[in-house]
């Protein structure tokens, strides 16, 4: 049993249609979750719901459409027609949706079946079933997967060279394979890709503004992926990536580059991964999500049962009253079980949390209520 829990800026309209502030994490529902991804939740047995609007053209893969307002309903997206189901690899943003089925075939969605297969879609679309499929990921409109032989393949947006295929242009890049091979993982937030090699190396691409990259520079952008500097040798990295930062796992230990200046104490950057100094829960822990930003600058890190933060959110991103304080240094949230999957976004606090127990004594009255509004079937 899991509990997805829910706050944000426009959090109220799922609970009443009303787009006002939620600030405090509010249950919106209880069952055998497993991951939470953009407006996506997935149950054990691997059927995905879709909890945002429904379009009025989606009723092609949509079920439980039945015209209720926005946010009022979930929808589960249907699977494949020959008894494939979806599996934990999948990622979302928004209505966007690219997805590996357990017969390892990719499948996109919305704009992501668009930029990949040149059709606008709402229904899932196949993208590929001659290679076997083992991670994908997508954001701001460009899209991601990596094959069991080591392929990386991308498509999409591509403004700052974010595809990793040597080029950059206004128009969507079609669907095609990234020079190299030997790839094992790939990350994307805001416009800056982050992938990860069978040799333990990590690669960045993309826009490079405020040194998010780590390959030693504030050049604007890079437009091929290379080596970051800074990093040790040794075991693959975890990476978790935000619009203009990125923390990573490596060897047991935590390492950022980019504009999280919250994350260390201030030093003259060389733009390249340094070691955090300022995390209260150490290394040896690999965060299941994070998001960096500089406006609003909201990193969000949840580690077993915390919710770690630091920045300069407004409170209702994450769980926080109105006139809460804004935090230079860590703030902890806990909770009686372990957070099994975060939605971190520019509006929003999604978090999955195992277990059926309720909220813990509030240490500050940040903690008020916890509303069960509907369940998915």
């Amino acid at each position: 049993m899991a509990r997805l829990l829910l706050c944000g800026l426009y959090a109220e309209r799922f609970f009443s249609g009303v787009s006002a502030p939620v600030y405090e994490f509010r249950e919106v529902c209880a069952g055998d979750y497993v991951k939470v991804s953009g407006k996506f939740l997935l149950r054990a047995d691997g059927r995905l719901f879709f909890l945002g609007e429904a379009p009025p053209h989606a009723a092609s893969f949509l079920v439980n459409d039945i015209g209720l307002p926005f946010y009022a309903q979930p929808q589960e997206v249907l699977p494949p027609s020959d008894g494939a189901v979806w599996t934990t690899t999948f990622e979302a943003e928004g209505n966007r949706f690219i997805a590996v089925d357990s017969f390892g075939r990719l499948w996109a969605m919305a704009e992501s079946a668009f930029a990949i297969t040149g059709g606008y879609s709402y229904s899932p679309t196949l993208v590929d079933d001659t290679k076997t499929w083992v991670a994908c990921d997508t954001a701001q409109f460009a899209f991601f997967g990596v094959t069991s032989s080591g392929e990386l393949w991308s498509g999409g947006a591509n403004t700052h060279g974010q595809c990793g295929r040597a080029w950059n242009s206004g128009a969507p890049a079609p669907w095609g394979q990234v020079p190299g091979g030997g790839w094992t993982g790939v990350k994307i937030e805001g416009i800056t890709t982050y992938a990860t090699t069978s040799s333990g190396s990590l690669h960045t691409c993309g826009a490079n503004g405020v040194g998010q990259c780590g390959r030693g520079s504030t050049q604007v952008r890079f437009l091929s992926f290379g080596a970051v500097t800074g990093l040790p040798a040794g075991d693959s990295p975890t990476v978790v990536a935000g619009n203009q930062s990125c923390l990573v796992v490596k060897n047991g230990n935590l390492y950022t580059t980019g504009s999280s200046t919250y994350l260390r104490p201030p030093v003259a950057t060389t733009y390249e991964f340094q070691p955090v100094t300022t995390a209260p829960f150490g290394g040896g822990v690999a965060p299941y999500s994070m998001l960096g930003m500089a406006a609003p600058d909201a990193n969000r890190v949840a580690v077993g049962a915390s919710l770690f933060v630091i920045g300069w959110p407004p409170g209702a991103l994450i769980g926080l009253p109105a006139d809460s304080p804004l935090h230079e240094q860590w703030y902890e949230h806990v909770f009686d079980d372990a957070i099994l999957s975060m939605e971190a976004n520019y509006h929003e606090t999604w978090l999955l949390v195992d277990g059926e127990g309720g909220p813990p004594p509030p240490p500050s009255g940040f903690w008020t209520s916890f509303n069960l509004t509907y369940e998915i079937p």
